[in-house]
């Protein structure tokens, strides 16, 4: 087993690119238990890449929302459908650039009767990139997705968590097989990481406070 460790340990390090564990953060409101959140509207994710852009054949931003609200979905909670939310942007005449001040909250909530809306942000998507050396496809360099998320109480204005994640596939070189540039699927593998953490912090949260209520039972 040491060996084994070992041997991932340095080719992780001759490779350069991250393979294993993404780099993800949650962080949750003291207040998440005590306000409602459980019907969703999620507005389509904002796309904040800097520079050159890879032409994936699919609009980014899209990919990504589907994504985070696919794996959100399925956790059980109370999503609006997204071609209601879209249709009801259209109709406030709301250009979303990733902000939204707090009549457009109420505005939102009231249409769609959420409690919560999700704002969305990609910071960073690429392609793997390859070159041919010696007759062999090398990988130059890894998919990457990087994109933050927030949920913001409809009727306080408050920021319940938020979630930010760094994933890469694949490894430098052609000691591993190519890297997974399939943007989609890709998306859906990160995106579930992502889910999973927050759930698993904000039902860490709400089991504490029940235990905390437990403690003192009606007599």
């Amino acid at each position: 087993m040491k060996r084994i460790a070992l041997v991932l340990a340095a080719l992780t390090l001759f490779t350069g690119c991250a393979m294993l564990q993404p780099d993800q953060t949650v962080v949750l409101s003291p207040r998440i238990t005590e306000l409602d959140h459980d019907s969703f509207a999620i507005l389509p994710f904002v796309d904040e890449r800097s520079g050159r852009k890879d032409n994936f054949g699919f609009n980014v931003s899209d990919v990504v929302t589907d994504a985070f609200e696919t794996a959100f979905m399925k956790s059980g909670h109370k999503i609006v459908e997204r071609s209601h939310v879209e249709s009801i942007l259209g109709e406030m005449k709301f250009s979303y650039m990733g902000h939204v001040d707090e009549a457009q909250l109420k505005e939102i909530g009231k249409m769609t009767n959420a409690n919560v809306v999700i704002l969305g942000m990609v910071r960073d998507f690429k392609k793997a990139k390859y070159e041919r050396v010696k007759g062999k496809m090398k990988t130059t360099s890894c998919t990457t997705l990087s994109y933050s998320v927030k949920a913001v109480h409809i009727e306080t204005g408050e920021v319940l968590w938020k979630g930010a994640i760094t994933r890469s596939s694949g490894m430098k070189g052609d000691m591993f097989s190519p890297c997974d540039c399939n943007g989609v699927r890709f998306a859906d593998r990160t995106s579930k990481t992502l889910v999973k953490k927050i759930l698993s912090r904000t039902d860490a949260a709400l089991k504490t406070k029940s235990e905390e209520y437990d403690m003192f039972p009606s007599l």
